[in-house]
Parts: C-alpha cells; sequence; structure tokens
C-alpha cells in the first residue's frame, strides 16, 4: 500500500547556477498531484559539461488517483500530465498534454496504455501532434521476463525537407535465465514512416539486438553483444571478458567485429547485398580507482589504460584496394 502521509512542500535552489526549481506534492489516500517550474537564462553555462537546452522556462503538472483492488487486478489508476516551456521572450516553444491509464496485475504483470497531444516549434512553425501508445510486460518466472510496447501516431520527418509523416513503432523484449550463472536479452525494435503527402513508405527500420552475460565466477565473466540494423544495412558483433581484482580494479580483453552490406558501402564496387566486414579489432584494457589526497580533502580519480592488440581493418574492396 502507498504511503498515506503527506508530504511538504520543498524547495530547491543552487548557488553554483543561475536556475531554481520549486516544487510541491501532496497525498490524500491514493490521489497525488505535484507540480514543478524550472528556468534557466540564455547565458547559463556549466564548466563540467554541456547543458542541453537553455533560454527556457517550463511549468509541468500531474495529478492521478490510484485504486487498490488488491486481487488479479492489484492496482489501477489514471493520470493526466500538462508541460509548457517558453522562452524568455514569451514564445511557445513545446507543449505537452497527456493522459494515461495504468494497472498492475498478480504475479508481477503490468499494462499501461495512454494519448498524448503535443505542440512542437520546429523552425519557426507550430506543429501539432497526436501519439498513443500501449505498453504490458510479464515477469511471473524468475527465469524469464517478457515485455512489450507500441505506439503510433504523428511524428515530424527531421530531413532536409521535413515533414508531417505517420510512424508505427513496436518493440519486443525477452530476458532468460536459464541457469544463475546465464543472462540472455533479447530486443526487436521495429519503426516504420509514412508519408502522408504521397502515401509512400519513408523508411521501415528494424533492429535486432542480443546480449548474453555468463558468470564463471564472482571475478570472472563474458558478455556479448550482436546487434543488425536493416536501415544501414550493418551487423556487428563485440565480445567482452572481464576480471574484476577488486571493486576499483578491473582487466578487459574485447574482439569486435562490424559488417556492412556490400551496396550500402559502393553501390559501384558490391553489385550484391551481402555482408562485408567493415573494420575488426582485438584490444586490452585495465581500469583501477586511487584516492588523491590535497588540502586535507580527499576523491576518487578512474584511469584506464587502452591498447590494441591486433590491427584494426577495413573493408577490402574486390579489387583488393582498402580504404
Amino acid at each position: 500500500m502507498p504511503s498515506r502521509q503527506p508530504i511538504v512542500m520543498r524547495t530547491a535552489w543552487s548557488p553554483l547556477v543561475p536556475h531554481s526549481m520549486f516544487g510541491s506534492r501532496g497525498t490524500a489516500g491514493d490521489s497525488t498531484a505535484a507540480s514543478a517550474t524550472t528556468e534557466s537564462v540564455l547565458s547559463l553555462t556549466s564548466a563540467a559539461g554541456f547543458i542541453r537546452r537553455v533560454d527556457m522556462r517550463r511549468t509541468d503538472a500531474n495529478l492521478g488517483y490510484l485504486w487498490w483492488p488488491e486481487a488479479t487486478v492489484i492496482s489501477w489508476g489514471s493520470d493526466a500530465d500538462n508541460s509548457f516551456n517558453h522562452n524568455h521572450r514569451g514564445v511557445r516553444q513545446d507543449q505537452d498534454y497527456r493522459v494515461g491509464l495504468t494497472s498492475r496485475f498478480a504475479r508481477n504483470s503490468s499494462a499501461r496504455a495512454s494519448v498524448r497531444r503535443q505542440l512542437e516549434r520546429f523552425r519557426g512553425v507550430d506543429v501539432y501532434k497526436t501519439r498513443y501508445s500501449i505498453n504490458g510486460s510479464f515477469n511471473a518466472d524468475m527465469r524469464y521476463g517478457v515485455s512489450a510496447g507500441t505506439n503510433w501516431g504523428d511524428q515530424i520527418r527531421f530531413i532536409d525537407n521535413p515533414f508531417l509523416g505517420r510512424t508505427i513503432a513496436c518493440t519486443l523484449q525477452l530476458t532468460v535465465l536459464p541457469t544463475s550463472r546465464l543472462r540472455v536479452n533479447l530486443a526487436l525494435d521495429s519503426t516504420h514512416c509514412t508519408d502522408p503527402r504521397t502515401e509512400t513508405r519513408a523508411f521501415d527500420v528494424k533492429i535486432a539486438r542480443s546480449f548474453t552475460t555468463y558468470h564463471f565466477t564472482n571475478r570472472l565473466l563474458v558478455r556479448s553483444i550482436n546487434e543488425y540494423n536493416s536501415f544501414q544495412g550493418t551487423f556487428g558483433t563485440n565480445v567482452l571478458v572481464t576480471y574484476r581484482v577488486n571493486a576499483g580494479t578491473v582487466f578487459f580483453i574485447g574482439y569486435a567485429d562490424h559488417l556492412a552490406k556490400g551496396r550500402e558501402i559502393d553501390e559501384e564496387r558490391f553489385l550484391t547485398r551481402t555482408l562485408v566486414r567493415t573494420n575488426r579489432a582485438l584490444f586490452a584494457e585495465f581500469q583501477d580507482l586511487f584516492r588523491c589526497y590535497r588540502d586535507h580533502y580527499s576523491s576518487v580519480i578512474s584511469r584506464r589504460v587502452f591498447a590494441l592488440i591486433g590491427p584494426a581493418t577495413v573493408c577490402v574492396f574486390p579489387d583488393g584496394q582498402c580504404t
């Protein structure tokens, strides 16, 4: 059951960067409400990293209610969100309305459906989009878990001549743990975009990915990652052996191999769509942590040493030339 104690209003302010955030959240039984306002000025900078977006005033609001039948349906409820963003000149840049329905079932299963109405300002033009989504997961057994989802609706095609298209995206994920040492993750993502002006296909992408981990001991493990991208016509495989000496010292040795369809590399030299190796490498890496003391302060620093063991090769054309 959720906590029924009210959460008092909290205010957060940082003197390091010129921005402020205020938020409040209250609970009354199974109802929730929250609001927050964020502001960043145009001159906002950071010496430690990259700030994704400046010159914005963003406001978010959320309202929801949750019921607890605690039977086959453990809980279910609806929620609504609204967010909008303006710059400091008062021009609206984004706006998002969302209504969702979430359910949790017995045997560790869940489902969610939502509808979103969005406004996105792109190249000085307000673009309105409506999208729908359905997601679900089933994790009743510790040895496997399944999740799937789909979303469809309007989406901007960001190219030289952009347009508002229709997309359908689907995802399927499967996690299998046949033993305590072996874990396998399989994922399939598919996205299809249609140009409504001509009712033609703009693109159709399918990405299949596998991630396998096997633990020989608590310190030694091997990982394998494989991925195929139908849009780019590429296939990549990576194998990484890891030996952990302690919490901060790790040895790595790995192999990477990447292939691409011949026509995607050079249509004149490759007349077929057969996969051709573009590059491969055998490498080793060492990582450790050490503590540095200075002026009565201590800090933990990570350092890595990378070495290329095998020569990295690139695509060899049929006539023997390399790039």
